[in-house]
Parts: structure tokens; sequence; C-alpha cells
């Protein structure tokens, strides 16, 4: 008797979070987003958005926008030139650079997902970086509003990616077609500041090697500009 009235309660249980899955589409969706994640099944997520449901006041959604954006940042940088901060340009890579952006925006927008500092920091950086390289791969005109919102994302980041990639974004900003002269040449001297303070934060190889080329194409740049100097 005592085990028909368990395995009553096994079923029931069973029946109950299926029920749960149907009745919380985003709870069955992080379900499969994590299954995809340990299976190295990147695409799979990149190609499911998040459900219509989710919103900022529950607590799975921010994750699952965290998740799907680390998914389409890691594929849009999988096969990145040695040493290049940014893929190559292409349409998919495009596409999974927006993704990304927007992913990221909605997982620092979640008010519910009990995410870490660490975790926020992980999300503003992933953002920045995916404006940046959106930038980078569209012309010089059609990427000044990615570089400038990568800019202002990038403010809010530690040292030395704070100066890293918003030293690149300025850089950016200083190319020919970004603006007038007198804008430009301010970036640029900005991308130099940003890099002397950056390489003055004990970064790491990476980032050491990313700030000196910063700091060279800087002044390479001011150079090229009518009455920019130092």
């Amino acid at each position: 008797m005592i085990c028909r009235v368990i395995l009553a309660a096994v079923v029931l249980l069973a029946g109950c979070q299926q029920v749960g899955r149907v009745l919380d589409p985003d709870v069955a969706q992080l379900e499969r987003y994590d299954a995809a994640r340990k299976e190295g099944r990147l695409r799979d997520i990149a190609n499911e958005p998040v459900a219509a449901s989710c919103t900022a006041e529950k607590q799975a959604c921010g994750r699952l926008h965290a998740i799907r954006a680390e998914a389409c940042l890691s594929l849009a940088l999988a096969d990145r030139a040695a040493g290049a901060a940014c893929p190559a340009a292409s349409p998919s890579r495009r596409a999974d650079l927006d993704c990304a952006a927007s992913e990221y925006a909605a997982a620092m927008a979640s008010t519910a997902s009990g995410f870490t500092p660490a975790d926020q920091g992980a999300h503003r950086l992933g953002r920045a970086q995916a404006l940046y390289c959106r930038a980078e791969l569209d012309t010089v005109a059609s990427g000044v509003p990615f570089a400038r919102e990568s800019a202002q994302v990038a403010a809010g980041l530690p040292p030395p990616k704070r100066e890293a990639i918003g030293g690149s974004a300025a850089l950016f900003l200083a190319r020919p077609g970004a603006g007038a002269d007198a804008v430009r040449c301010e970036r640029a001297r900005e991308a130099g500041r940003l890099a002397t303070a950056g390489l003055a934060a004990n970064p790491d190889a990476e980032d050491r090697a990313l700030l000196s080329r910063l700091a060279s194409d800087a002044a390479t740049r001011r150079a090229s500009i009518p009455g920019c100097g130092p």
C-alpha cells in the first residue's frame, strides 16, 4: 500500500513538472539552452530566439538572454585571425554580432535573474565587444553608431578592458568619413590617452599587445589629420 502511494506521488510529481514546462515556456527553453550549451550546440541556441513571453521581471529570462548572447558572440569570434580583435566581415558574422549585442542588452536590463557583479561585468564586456566588432564589419559611416555605443558601454568596465575597447572605438571614430577633422582629432587623442592608461594598468599579454598597437595607431592617425597635434 505504501509503495503504491509513493509511486502515485512520483507519477503526480512528474506530471506536474511536465505541466509546468508547458505552462512556463521560459523554463522549458532554459532547459533546452542548458542542454545545448553542455553539448556545444551553440548554433542551435543562436537559431532559437528567446521566447516572446520573456520580460525583465521573470527570473529565467535574464539567463536566457545571457546564454544566447554568449553563444552568438562565441560564434561570431570563433574564426578570427590570430591576434585579431574581430572576425572578417560576412553576413553571418554581422547577424551573430547583432544577436550578441541585443541579447547582452536584454540581460543587462534583467531585474530578477540574480546576476552577480562578475556576471554583470561579463555582460557589459560582451556587449561592448560585440558593438565594436559590429562597427568594424561595416562601412565607416554605418559603423559610427555602433562605435559610439561601444565606447559608452565600455566606459563602465574596469581597466584595462575599459581602455582597450573604449580606445579601439575612439580610434574607429577618428577614421576618415567618421566626422569633421576636429572631432576625428579629438577621438584620436582620446584613443592615445586610453591606450597609455591601459598600459599602466598592468594588462595581460593579449591586452598589452592590443593597447600597444592602439597607442601606435592613434599616433599615426593624429599625424594624418591636418592640425592635429599630440
